[in-house]
């Protein structure tokens, strides 16, 4: 998912939206019809997971933890189930959860980790399986 927005958008769109609104989609991690899971960077060179959570008839949510490279790298590797980046990879103690109603309209909510409803979390000890394809996004320069 990447939102498309333009400047009237943005034009009153807090910090939250402003920094969603430009990661850049590098690969989706994990597919099942959609990204579930995928790797974003920022233009500050800036790390996110994107991790679907649920949806409904007017929008989709997704969680974004800001990450490390190394800590995707780790869990591409086998070596780190997800639930030790999502969500404790939040070093400040918070995520983002992005609301993207009807694929043009984008609310983001900046939210404490502990505050995260359980459904929205990973399966304990989550390792990615040796049959998920890793796919690239092709990146606009």
């Amino acid at each position: 998912v990447e939102l498309k927005a333009e400047n009237e958008l943005l034009r009153n769109a807090s910090e939250d939206e402003k920094l969603v609104a430009s990661l850049k989609m590098t690969r989706h991690l994990i597919w099942f019809e959609g990204p579930l899971l995928s790797h974003a960077v920022a233009p500050n060179g800036e790390h996110y997971l994107w991790y679907w959570c649920d949806q409904d008839m007017l929008h989709h949510r997704w969680m974004l933890v800001h990450t490390t490279s190394e800590a995707i790298e780790r869990y591409l590797a086998r070596k780190i189930p997800l639930d030790e980046i999502i969500p404790q990879g939040a070093g400040d103690g918070y995520v983002l959860l992005a609301d993207y109603y009807s694929g043009k309209r984008l609310i983001a909510t900046r939210v404490k980790v502990e505050d995260l409803p359980d459904e929205y979390r990973p399966e304990p000890k989550c390792f990615r399986t040796a049959s998920d394809e890793i796919i690239n996004c092709q990146v606009e320069e």
